[in-house]
C-alpha cells in the first residue's frame, strides 16, 4: 500500500487504520474534546419500519436479555433471529 493510500484510510481524528483501533481510541477519549474537528453529516433515515409487540413472560424476557447481552446484540434482534429460525425450521425452509 502506498503511503498516501495508508494516510487516506486513517480516520481523521483518531488516526486509526482499523475498526479495532478506532474502538480503542474512542473507548479512551471523549468526543467533546474533538468537537471542533468534526463535520456535519447529511444522510437519509428510513422510519418505515413497522413493529408489532407481543407479551412475553417475565422470566423468558429476563433470559432473553441475558442471552442477547452475551451475544452482543439487542434483545429485539435476538428475539427476531430466534423466531425466524423457528418459523424456518417449522416450514422446512
Amino acid at each position: 500500500m502506498k503511503k498516501e493510500d495508508s494516510k487516506r484510510n486513517k480516520t481523521a481524528i483518531s488516526n486509526s487504520n482499523s475498526l479495532e483501533e478506532l474502538a480503542d481510541f474512542w473507548d479512551s477519549h471523549d468526543l467533546t474534546d474533538y468537537w471542533e474537528q468534526t463535520e456535519d453529516a447529511i444522510f437519509d433515515v428510513s422510519i418505515d419500519v413497522k413493529k408489532i409487540f407481543f407479551a412475553l413472560d417475565f422470566k423468558l424476557a429476563e433470559n432473553l436479555r441475558k442471552q442477547s447481552k452475551k451475544r452482543g446484540i439487542s434483545s429485539d434482534t435476538y428475539l427476531n433471529l430466534i423466531v425466524q429460525k423457528a418459523l424456518s425450521s417449522e416450514h422446512g425452509s
